[in-house]
């Protein structure tokens, strides 16, 4: 074979070889996934209100925002707002959610006088427009009773001041311990578990004591009631007064199953936390004398606790870290 043929028998293998490959089966490249012909909207998280000439001040008022915060499974506007428990696509670019809501302003009836107190099932469809704006509908009462209407996406300085706003809420939120319980001259009793004096007080030790006092992160504990010091009183040298938010499992009768169902945690809290003060005074370095309100009041005059053996106090302090 000379050199001219060679050169054509390679010409018509690199066609043969393009042939095959314009021939090969394309459709996996040139259609794109149904995923992502479907890719999943959410409006972005933040304030929204009306479109209008009210459409900024109602954006910066300091209460009743319409707001999306998806994130945290919530949205919320003018006195009501709901947890949300299920998002579901229904088309590009629109979803429903499924919430359960408190609307303080619950038309009630002779039938349902606790409308605005009890939560409620409800729906919202949300729409996408363009960027910035979306289509909103919402069920009252379980009921679609009006027309959709349009939400825009509030300024960008809004958004940052909510953010900001949503900060400062955490900040204060978080428990501060009072200044006054690491005075260096003022008495504290050590921290640790303490047991009423007399012939069972080993017991009562093994049995994580009466009280367990943890001044150094502002804790005290007394039975089943967790307690959180928030301010204090000095009533002489070796004496205070602490008073304390405790939160503690109602004697009372349990709330009915509608109340009980789906409350929302600062509801629940609500329920639980009580206001109580605890008085301290030293007797010697191992014992003090307490007295505690029950119910907001004295009812005894209280008496002697006394710290627990070591043993006693390296068995609570396993206990307490594995909770």
């Amino acid at each position: 074979m000379n050199c001219k043929q060679t050169h054509y028998c390679a010409i018509i293998g690199l066609a043969l070889v393009i042939s095959a490959l314009l021939g090969a089966p394309t459709s996996a490249l040139a259609q794109p996934s149904a995923a992502s012909t479907l890719e999943k909207w959410r409006p972005t998280d933040g304030y929204y209100e009306s479109p209008g000439k009210d459409f900024d001040s109602d954006c910066r008022k300091e209460y009743g925002v319409f707001t999306i915060e998806l994130a945290e499974k919530s949205v919320s506007g003018f006195e009501w707002n709901c947890s949300v428990n299920r998002v579901t696509d229904t088309a590009p670019g629109a979803i429903k959610l499924n919430m359960t809501c408190y609307d303080i302003n619950m038309p009630t009836s002779a039938r349902d006088p606790d409308a605005g107190e009890r939560p409620f099932k409800e729906i919202m469809l949300l729409k996408r427009i363009n960027h910035k704006s979306m289509s909103v509908r919402k069920t009252i009462a379980g009921q679609f009773k009006g027309p959709s209407w349009q939400a825009d996406y509030c300024p960008e300085d809004v958004q940052r001041m909510r953010i900001e706003k949503k900060k400062r809420a955490k900040e204060e939120a978080r428990y501060k311990i009072p200044e006054e319980l690491s005075r260096p001259n003022q008495w504290r009793p050590k921290d640790g578990i303490y047991a009423s004096t007399g012939p069972d007080f080993g017991d009562r030790c093994a049995k994580s004591g009466d009280v367990a006092i943890g001044l150094v992160d502002g804790s005290i504990s007394n039975g089943k009631a967790q307690c959180k010091v928030v301010e204090v009183m000095n009533t002489g040298l070796a004496a205070m007064s602490l008073s304390m938010t405790c939160n503690q499992p109602s004697a009372k009768q349990a709330p009915s199953p509608a109340k009980n169902a789906s409350e929302g945690n600062s509801r629940r809290e609500a329920a639980t936390l009580s206001m109580d003060v605890i008085r301290m005074s030293r007797i010697d370095d191992n014992t003090f004398h307490m007295q505690k309100t029950v119910e907001k009041q004295f009812k005894d005059d209280g008496g002697p606790v006394a710290y627990c053996p070591e043993e006693a106090q390296r068995a609570y302090a396993v206990t307490k870290a594995k909770k």
